[in-house]
């Protein structure tokens, strides 16, 4: 083995500057590239937020090698194809890179570009508004790095990969961090109780409550297991010392002793009937970096002032830095408050938190309950509110889509606060909740609005609503919140939550108008990751046009009147239809309801123009400006008025 190659490599290194001529082989035993469009949004998304974060080196992690070949300095890739292929592709958006994947059966030949591939990651690209020349690429090349590392000669590839894949028994960032907090603590009671409270907290699908004993479970969450622990009260239970039982001795070594520690206590009794068919919408090691913000900004305020500091995204940073941040926080903090406020807010986002089920793209929000000495996840904790939680917090979700989840931080402090204040729920505080994280998506998309420099807010919303594909798509979706807020909330007369849209119903009714009930009853949000034009912005001249007399000159194309948010896998099928086709290929399926309100306006005006496009734009115009608090008139708005 050439010890040269276990190395740190840059982009341009590999990609670019390889002057070795080395050429890396996709052996047969290696799945075909499987990564989703979610898995690339992640990877471009992260790249995004290092530069944004002005990272001077960031690691995207490891790429195993082996079988090198030195006499035909050829090498297989035996972990990492995924990432290298991806990479391969974002790189060929800006300049044709000097590297090739080549197949293990055809070693003269590359493997066949992938231009559905190129076409989704270009798409990505777009929506982030990156040209060719972008100052992106430069950061990707010169400040993007990977660990190269080579397995020993003579080592069974096919074993190692099929023990990789089936067992994953890579060591991860968290399990770095969790040795490193446990060595701090000199207590041996202390390390104990933190390795059970992380070790129940780390897995995140099904509910918390289900990695501890009964007894347990019920000194912690109450005789229906579903209270919210104090982190007072989980410090006491885990601190008690009235029985001998309770004392753990361990006789961790090493970083691996203390991560493989085999807890033998009441602690480390075998799980009821885990629910494993609900799945938390953050990963745990996300999770740590917001109960360390939260911990962080909890403890500022108390010492500084009342305010919060969950308005700036860079609270919450990458996964990447997270060994860092809990080093630089050790210095100067609690190790056993952080366990006990894990374990804490676990419970809040259990209970309170939306969670995926195994139907895609389906949300739920069920709370932990105890019925016959069986577990069950059908408590609701919103009660008559529900379905409105769960449409906010799915689409707060779908929107904010690295891996940071921004609005997860703000969301438990409210829920934190709205559990504190009334244990019982009433309708006053279940509308200061709804009030607090209205507001926060009020303030974010204002300072998203604000960040083009207009510093006017009317203003901002008028050229924000005429970007084309470029809107924001927090703005998109939350429209389509609007939308069913209203609609609910006149259908519905058992939510106590007041509306948010009051001054504008009747022309939003108006809009609505043919749209059938069920259409708001069913509607959820999903991962409409894509602009749509309802009149194409090129429309091809061989398009079949049918009898559709639809007109919408260029320059109203783009216009938030003419856009809704959709699948890009739909977009990309349908882009060039013109409306009336759209409508009735597309109508009966889970759209967006703005793509319904404009299908419904399309059938009353039986065309779609320019008016019809500024009529629509208008009443999207005062959905935002009564939803952002401001007085405007939007006649004098370009966006909803010009032709």
């Amino acid at each position: 083995m050439d010890n040269k190659l276990n190395t740190c490599i840059s982009i341009s290194e590999l990609f670019y500057n390889n002057s070795s001529g080395l050429r890396y082989i996709i052996p047969n035993y290696q799945r075909p590239y499987e990564w989703d469009e979610q898995q690339i949004q992640q990877l471009i998304d992260d790249i995004v937020n290092a530069k944004q974060e002005h990272c001077s080196a960031y690691f995207l992690g490891t790429i195993v090698l082996g079988n090198y070949n030195k006499d035909n300095n050829i090498i297989e890739i035996v972990d990492g194809q995924q990432r290298l292929t991806t990479l391969l592709y974002i790189l060929q958006h800006n300049a044709t890179p000097n590297f090739h994947l080549y197949n293990s059966n055809l070693l003269d030949k590359t493997i066949p570009p992938d231009k559905r591939l190129q076409s989704i990651i270009d798409d990505i690209l777009e929506e982030h508004k990156l040209q060719s020349n972008d100052d992106l690429f430069s950061f990707l090349k010169e400040h993007v790095y990977l660990f190269q590392t080579v397995l020993p000669a003579n080592t069974d590839l096919n074993r190692y990969f099929e023990i990789m894949n089936s067992r994953g028994q890579q060591l991860q960032p968290q399990d770095v961090v969790k040795a490193y907090l446990m060595e701090q603590l000199e207590d041996e009671n202390e390390r104990s109780s933190f390795s059970v409270i992380w070790d129940a907290c780390s897995d995140m699908d099904g509910y918390v409550q289900d990695a501890f004993p009964e007894e347990k479970r019920t000194e912690l969450f109450g005789d229906s297991w579903n209270s919210i622990p104090s982190i007072q009260k989980i410090e006491c239970v885990f601190t008690r010392k009235d029985s001998q039982d309770d004392t753990i001795v361990l006789h961790e070594q090493t970083i691996l002793d203390i991560i493989n520690t085999d807890i033998t206590s009441e602690y480390s009794s075998p799980p009821l009937n885990r629910d494993r068919t609900k799945h938390g919408i953050v990963s745990f090691p996300t999770f740590l970096l917001h109960v360390l913000n939260l911990i962080q900004t909890k403890n500022c305020t108390n010492k500084h002032s009342n305010t919060s500091q969950y308005n700036s995204d860079s609270a919450i940073p990458n996964e990447n830095h997270l060994i860092h941040k809990f080093k630089e926080w050790t210095k100067t903090d609690n190790i056993m408050e952080f366990a006990y406020s894990l374990l804490h807010y676990r419970a809040l986002l259990d209970s309170f938190v939306i969670k995926t089920t195994d139907t895609p793209e389906t949300w739920a929000i069920c709370r932990y309950s105890k019925s016959m000495n069986t577990s069950s996840s059908d408590s609701n904790p919103y009660k008559d509110d529900s379905s409105r939680m769960i449409l906010l917090q799915s689409m707060l979700r779908v929107t904010f889509t690295d891996q940071r989840r921004v609005f997860i931080s703000p969301l438990l402090e409210h829920i934190d606060d709205y559990y504190n204040e009334n244990i019982d729920h009433d309708n006053q505080s279940l509308q200061k909740l709804f009030d607090s994280i209205h507001e926060w998506c009020r303030s974010t998309l204002c300072k998203q609005l604000s960040n083009d420099g207009n510093n006017d807010l009317c203003q901002a919303i008028c050229s924000a609503a005429k970007k084309g594909t470029g809107t924001s798509h927090f703005l998109m979706n939350m429209l389509d919140y609007l939308i069913w807020d209203a609609e609910h909330s006149k259908n519905n007369s058992s939510t106590c939550i007041q509306p948010l849209i009051n001054k504008h119903k009747d022309i939003l009714d108006k809009e609505c108008e043919g749209i059938h009930q069920r259409i708001f009853d069913d509607f959820q949000f999903r991962y409409r990751n894509s602009i749509e034009h309802f009149f194409p912005q090129n429309p091809s001249s061989t398009t079949d046009r049918g009898e559709d007399k639809s007109e919408v000159s260029e320059e109203l194309r783009d216009n938030i009147g003419n856009l809704c948010m959709m699948t890009r896998s739909e977009n990309s099928r349908r882009g060039n239809l013109f409306p009336s086709a759209k409508v009735e290929q597309y109508s009966s399926s889970d759209q967006s309801l703005k793509f319904h309100i404009m299908a419904a306006l399309l059938k009353k005006e039986e065309t779609w123009n320019n008016n019809t496009v500024k009529k629509h734009a208008t009443t999207m115009h005062k959905l935002l400006q009564e939803f952002l608090s401001c007085e405007c008139d939007s006649s004098n708005c370009d966006a909803a008025t010009e032709a």
